[in-house]
């Protein structure tokens, strides 16, 4: 899922919200971000794949915060185009990656394609070749389980 934060062996590590709101032309983003610096249980920790017992947690936030600003001017001076293209480079779901959707009531098969232009993910119908945009149900733990077709955003 787009927000999902991944090792490169594919163990998730932490995850990012965002929550934003537009008022005339202006929007404005609530960013989260959750990333398991020390704490190897039940999982495993960045210290700990770095091979350190632990990590400053403020040394690692003015590195990542300094990383963020220079993807935020890239994202302004370029635009949402060049900024999906970096993000596509380093996503780790391909068309191999098959996932439950549901649309219009009817549960089907689908393989992850991308992310939309809105930032939903897309797939595709294995059955029918049809291509939609899908957000999780609201209720699974498995962000990739019970997937549902938003309404009005389907694809050719």
């Amino acid at each position: 899922w787009p927000n999902d934060i991944y090792t490169t062996n594919g163990t998730k590590i932490g995850g990012i919200l965002v929550n934003c709101s537009v008022k005339g032309t202006s929007i404005m983003c609530c960013v989260g971000i959750g990333i398991n610096l020390n704490n190897s249980d039940p999982t495993v920790s960045v210290a700990g794949l770095s091979g350190q017992k632990s990590l400053d947690t403020s040394e690692v936030a003015c590195v990542f915060l300094d990383a963020f600003k220079r993807e935020m001017d890239m994202f302004n001076s370029k635009g949402v185009e060049a900024f999906v293209e970096r993000y596509k480079e380093a996503w780790i779901h391909g068309n191999e990656t098959k996932v439950k959707v549901q649309v219009e009531g009817h549960d089907c098969e689908a393989v992850i394609v991308g992310i939309d232009k809105d930032g939903f993910l897309l797939v595709q119908n294995i059955t029918s070749g049809k291509f939609f945009s899908v957000q999780p149900d609201g209720n699974s733990f498995d962000m990739l389980s019970n997937l549902i077709a938003v309404k009005a955003r389907k694809f050719f």
